[in-house]
């Protein structure tokens, strides 16, 4: 389990690297030409930071549905009923990243979409996750963080958006058009850089509670190594 863990440590790392990159290239083709190079668009259609963002959100779905085909049901894993909801939440976010079904639902409608599914799942399955706090909270701390990086970011940034600066952008003399566009992009930047960390933190929070639950059980008095 700790050769397990010290692969996933790298890959997080490695991970989180490669974002902070693609957000800096992001912002440096914004301010040498006025607007994102085409592959590295954080606002973009299939760019590179869309597309890992849906291989994220892929691994995410994948995770629980391969505890789920594989690890016996025991008070060590989550029930059947969990693993597959977040399978679907995950899978579908991942589609909706790639093709943006969002779109065609209205701005404000598909957030209520996510915002109800994020909200259901800790109602319904409180319990378990209550157990799975105290069995594995190291990673459940992980997934946890993630979450809320993920929330602040994407939700956080987007209402700082509509309520403060559209306000004072439209406030602001035509001749700061370049500043706001500026603005905006950091914005940008920063709403997808903190998706992409959220998505990476959680991954590696349930990448953990998974190995735990497919690997033997161990004896009752050695403790959990996550």
């Amino acid at each position: 389990m700790n050769a397990i863990r010290k692969t996933a440590d790298r890959v997080l790392a490695g991970m989180l690297a490669l974002e902070f990159l693609l957000a800096v290239i992001y912002l440096v083709g914004v301010f040498q030409t006025g607007q994102p190079w085409a592959a590295f668009d954080f606002d973009g259609l299939r760019t590179v930071p869309s597309l890992l963002q849906s291989a994220h959100l892929f691994l995410l779905g994948l995770v629980p549905a391969v505890v789920m085909g594989l690890a016996q049901p025991n008070k060590r894993s989550p029930s059947r009923s969990l693993l597959l909801a977040l399978t679907v939440l995950f899978l579908y976010a991942a589609l909706d990243e790639t093709f943006k079904f969002h779109l065609t639902l209205g701005h404000q409608a598909w957030r209520f979409v996510y915002i109800g599914a994020g909200t259901a799942i800790p109602v319904v399955f409180h319990r378990q996750l209550h157990r799975l706090w105290h069995q594995y909270r190291r990673a459940v701390k992980f997934a946890i963080a993630g979450f809320v990086v993920f929330v602040l970011g994407g939700f956080g940034t987007e209402l700082l958006k509509i309520y403060l600066l559209a306000p004072a952008f439209a406030a602001l003399p035509v001749r700061y058009g370049g500043l706001t566009a500026e603005l905006e992009a950091v914005r940008v930047a920063i709403e997808e850089f903190a998706e992409l960390v959220g998505e990476s933190l959680t991954l590696y929070g349930m990448s953990l509670v998974a190995a735990e639950c497919l690997t033997p059980a161990p004896e009752p008095n050695d403790p959990p190594q996550i």
